[in-house]
């Protein structure tokens, strides 16, 4: 996602869309981990905080462990092609 806080392009809207729509149909999602090996889970509703501002929420993916991170993480993810959503083998 954009660094400039007042700034989002299209692509990071379409990417926190993508996300959003995923996280409420509780879709299989895999990614890889900083050590190159492959994850998968299934992303859980987008957690917001109490102020609505959707670029400080977090995401949830529920796996053999529970994974939290700050959705700025995720879209990076989604768009650095590190995770996929909707994955299905």
């Amino acid at each position: 996602m954009t660094t400039t806080r007042t700034v989002l392009t299209v692509r990071d809207l379409l990417t926190l869309a993508a996300i959003i729509n995923a996280g409420c149909a509780g879709v299989p999602v895999t990614w890889e981990t900083d050590s190159g090996d492959l994850k998968t889970g299934v992303i859980r509703p987008v957690q917001l905080p109490p102020s609505g501002e959707v670029r400080e929420a977090e995401v949830r993916v529920s796996g053999t462990w529970e994974y939290l991170w700050p959705i700025a993480d995720v879209v990076a993810m989604v768009q650095g092609g590190s995770m996929a959503l909707d994955y299905r083998p």
